[in-house]
């Protein structure tokens, strides 16, 4: 691994080590059996035990193709550097970008040990880190890019992971943003009951509340496209415990995000319209005021 690591803490350099990478204030961060460096502790959380639950052995191609649609403002403008992939979950962005865009050196982020092994056994050419969104041990301005699929509005502290993903962006670099926006239609109350009540529940019933919504996800307004015409039984349980099990879920309002992007020195240039919210921005060299 080439690419400069800091500490999360500190935010010193970090010197590489036959283990990891050591701090001299905070000590060793160590490399995974899987070949990812871990920065966070053995401490479970939502999704470490997520995606050890919901594993699967391919890919579904409706992701795949959810996540072409929105790179592509990112690939239009970028053609080498590095990008970071907030969240990466199992692997779909960056098993779609080590294909489709092979010149990019790809990072990989997210808090889950188990994601992170699957995404090590599907992409073998990305730099994977096992850390916390609000405090990415990357240099300030050290890559081309950072992006965040649904992810950020898991994040204990949303607006503190999006002033991450641009501390680390280059100026002129892109940050890239897929939200769901809150809904004050029927369907949205129902969403927001039921996100409610299943955090609260075992990972036994949250699993039981899924497998009764599987069969309707064709006429939900999901964004991975995938039902039960598509995908197997499992992948499409994952796609909705995702959406109703996780402790935080922020439902933000598309103006309050592009605030957001504009306090932190950012500029949309992209939009997907017809879609929740999908942004893309360029980020200034300095941040308004």
């Amino acid at each position: 691994m080439l690419f400069p690591l800091v500490c999360p803490v500190c935010q010193n350099l970090l010197s590489p080590h036959n283990e990891g990478f050591v701090c001299a204030a905070h000590g060793l961060y160590a490399r995974s059996t899987h070949g990812f460096i871990r920065f966070l502790g053995d401490e479970e959380d939502y999704f470490s035990g997520h995606w050890s639950k919901n594993q699967m052995e391919a890919l579904p191609p409706s992701k795949l193709t959810v996540g072409k649609r929105f790179l592509e403002p990112m690939l239009q403008r970028i053609s080498h550097g590095h990008v970071l992939d907030i969240g990466t979950g199992d692997g779909v962005h960056l098993s779609y970008l080590e294909h489709a865009a092979p010149q990019l050196e790809c990072i990989g982020l997210d808090i889950s040990e188990s994601a992170l092994a699957t995404c090590a056994r599907r992409v073998k050419t990305a730099t994977l880190l096992q850390a916390d969104a609000q405090r990415i041990p990357l240099p300030h301005a050290s890559v081309d890019a950072a992006f965040s699929y649904g992810v950020l509005a898991y994040v204990p502290d949303p607006w503190q992971g999006l002033a991450e993903m641009v501390r680390v962006t280059k100026p002129n670099g892109l940050v890239g943003l897929w939200l769901y926006p809150k809904s004050t239609t029927l369907m949205g109350r129902l969403f927001t009951a039921v996100r409610f009540l299943v955090p609260r529940l075992s990972r036994f019933w949250q699993a039981r509340v899924a497998d009764v919504i599987v069969p309707f996800l064709r006429v939900l307004p999901t964004a991975s496209g995938m039902h039960l015409g598509n995908a197997d039984w499992a992948a499409c349980r994952e796609v909705v415990l995702v959406n109703i099990a996780p402790p935080h879920l922020m439902f933000p309002t598309r103006e309050e995000v592009i605030a957001q992007l504009h306090l932190l020195g950012c500029t949309v240039i992209a939009e997907e319209k017809n879609a929740p919210i999908t942004l893309w921005a360029i980020k200034e060299t300095t941040p308004c005021a």
